[in-house]
């Protein structure tokens, strides 16, 4: 059965490098479809990926138009019988039950998960990116109490260490809500 992954944090916590290494090992073959909000993003900016947006680009309408076409994305996947990765802050509640109600609607399996990291950590990382997709930078983690998440019933896994790390604990947190 067709299974949705919901990978959510800060920037820079890891979302599409776990996304990247998931994504294969979800049935059916080839693998998961990875829906990535900040391409979305770009795509419906009208915009390259690699272009930077200005802050009309991340305007809450803009920020409700990413994720309205991620979950149809989604949805259209799950029904044709793929599993979905969604890659994406998700850093509102409501986002997050978003997410949970397309798997639910479709009869797919669903696995929620939260990357955390230390600040610096992130920051890090987010300074040694190269063309990449995403708009975030060190100065807006640094301001990551702006993110108002509330509660967050997601699978929390520590980010910190490397990829590998990180891709084994959402393996098992995969396997443990009843995923490949």
């Amino acid at each position: 059965a067709p299974r949705l992954i919901g990978i959510g944090g800060l920037p820079g916590t890891g979302k599409t490098t776990l996304a990247r290494a998931l994504a294969p090992l979800a049935p059916p073959v080839p693998g998961a479809i990875v829906l990535r909000s900040d391409i979305i993003r770009k795509e419906l900016a009208g915009v390259d990926p690699l272009t930077r947006l200005g802050p009309g680009g991340y305007t809450r309408a803009m920020t409700r138009r990413v994720y309205k076409a991620m979950l149809a994305r989604a949805g259209a996947a799950l029904r044709s019988g793929h599993s979905v990765i969604i890659d994406a802050v998700s850093a509102r509640p409501g986002d997050r039950a978003s997410i949970e109600a397309v798997a639910r609607d479709h009869g797919a399996g669903f696995t929620g998960l939260w990357l955390d990291a230390p600040v610096d950590t992130i920051a890090e990382r987010i300074a040694r990116r190269r063309a990449d997709a995403s708009d975030a930078t060190a100065g807006l983690v640094r301001k990551s109490g702006a993110f108002k998440t509330g509660e967050i019933a997601w699978r929390r896994i520590d980010a910190s260490p490397g990829p590998e790390r990180v891709a084994d604990a959402a393996l098992a947190a995969v396997r443990d809500t009843g995923g490949f």
